[in-house]
């Protein structure tokens, strides 16, 4: 499961920086590449991923996403799904303003930017799948979320402030890194908590994910017109205010520990 986390993040992470590089050769080229990817994906998983019989469970009448979501309040587990709205947010906002940013302020070719969002989707996944294991071991779950939104909020406002290729290329893949390691760490407690609603805590896990990722990018890109720092300000407010809400929650809650 750490290795598919891992893709499943290296994915999400270098999809922009090729998708730049890409844009080169055109604007529709990406659009062509994506599809025949999806293509290729499709064929090799007919081919070769093992058939498996359909399980067919009827949902219990009147259930719905609003209804199964105002529930979701009253887990033992909802602040660790703030925490994985949060990060998909910041996620989404970082990915969907940086190459304005970057290109607005210094004027970087999609080259540059596509350097940017590879190395730094490269370095996260090479963290996840080489070092999470001992780094649950040796500082917890809860701790490697903590110290990653802490490292998160700063390498997002550090992006207001910095300059020069090299610097900025460190910050954003210090980002990077520190959202990755959210991931696995935010799905591993989730686990632990949930007992026996696994199957329901992993469709809120995706629920809230997915709008983070729906909502990021919306937000950051109005905000974006106002001013291009104020979505990297928001963006470390609330993943400050996440790590205060997550910290009191942890103390409270002895059962994780």
């Amino acid at each position: 499961m750490g290795m598919i986390g891992a893709a499943i993040s290296f994915g999400f992470m270098i999809g922009p920086g090729i998708g730049g590089a890409l844009s080169n050769v055109s604007l529709h080229f990406p659009f062509f590449v994506a599809g025949a990817a999806a293509i290729i994906s499709g064929i090799l998983s007919l081919l070769f991923l093992p058939k498996t019989a359909p399980v067919i469970v009827e949902a219990p009448a009147g259930n719905n996403i609003v209804k199964e979501m105002i529930r979701s309040v009253k887990t033992p587990y909802f602040i660790l799904l703030v925490v994985v709205f949060v990060f998909s947010f910041g996620i989404a906002n970082f990915q969907a303003t940086l190459s304005m940013f970057l290109t607005y302020k210094f004027h970087y070719t999609p080259n540059d930017i596509a350097i940017l969002m590879t190395v730094g989707g490269f370095v996260g996944v090479i963290v996840q799948g080489l070092l999470l294991g001992r780094l649950f071991k040796r500082f917890g779950e809860m701790n490697i979320i903590l110290i990653s939104l802490v490292v998160a909020a700063i390498s997002m406002l550090g992006m207001i402030f910095v300059s020069g290729f090299f610097i900025i290329l460190f910050v954003a893949t210090t980002f990077q890194t520190a959202t990755t390691l959210i991931r696995p760490a935010v799905n591993t407690l989730i686990s632990k908590v949930a007992g026996q609603e696994q199957g329901y805590a992993a469709g809120m896990n995706n629920a809230y994910m997915s709008l983070g990722n729906m909502i990021g990018p919306a937000l950051a890109g109005t905000l974006l017109d106002w001013h291009m720092n104020i979505p990297f300000i928001l963006g470390t407010v609330i993943l400050i205010v996440c790590f205060g809400i997550t910290y009191i929650w942890n103390k409270k809650s002895f059962s994780i520990q």
